[in-house]
C-alpha cells in the first residue's frame, strides 16, 4: 500500500470537507424546496455554516502547505494564503476578491449564533464559494 505525503493528506482532506459541504448545500435546497419544518431548516442551515467552516480551514491550510511545496512560499494567514495563489497565478483576480469575500464570511460564523437572520444570510453567501474551491482544488492539485 502507498503511504501518502502530508500535503496529499491535507489535499484529501480538503477535498472530503468540501464534498460534504456541496452533498449538505444540496440537502438544505431540496428540504427548503419541499416545505420541510422549520427546526430541521434551522438544523442543516447549521450543518451547512460548520461544514463551510471546517472547509474552509482545510482549503487554506491546504494552499498554504501547496505554496510552500511548489513555490517556497510561507504564509501565516488565509488572506496572505490567498494573495500569494493570486501572485503566483494559482487564482484569477476574480477568484481571489471572492477569497475575499469568503475570508469575511468566516470571520463572520463565530458570533452568528446570536442572530437567527444572520444564519440565513450566510448560507446564502456559501454555495459560491464551494464551487470555487473545487475548481481551485483541482487546479492546485499535489
Amino acid at each position: 500500500m502507498e503511504k501518502r505525503t502530508s500535503i496529499e493528506k491535507h489535499y484529501m482532506s480538503a477535498k472530503k470537507a468540501c464534498n460534504a459541504l456541496s452533498r449538505m448545500i444540496k440537502r438544505l435546497a431540496a428540504e427548503e424546496k419541499g416545505g420541510a419544518d422549520t427546526e430541521i431548516l434551522e438544523g442543516l442551515s447549521d450543518s451547512v455554516v460548520k461544514r463551510f467552516e471546517l472547509t474552509y480551514e482545510m482549503f487554506w491550510k491546504y494552499l498554504k502547505n501547496y505554496l510552500f511545496e511548489k513555490h517556497a512560499i510561507e504564509q501565516t494567514s488565509p488572506r496572505e494564503v490567498f494573495r500569494a495563489c493570486a501572485t503566483h497565478k494559482i487564482t484569477t483576480p476574480q477568484e481571489t476578491e471572492l477569497f475575499t469575500k469568503m475570508v469575511q464570511t468566516r470571520n463572520l460564523t463565530t458570533p452568528i449564533y446570536d442572530q437567527e437572520l444572520a444564519i440565513s444570510a450566510i448560507v446564502d453567501q456559501i454555495p459560491p464559494y464551494c464551487e470555487l474551491i473545487k475548481k481551485v482544488l483541482e487546479r492546485a492539485k499535489i
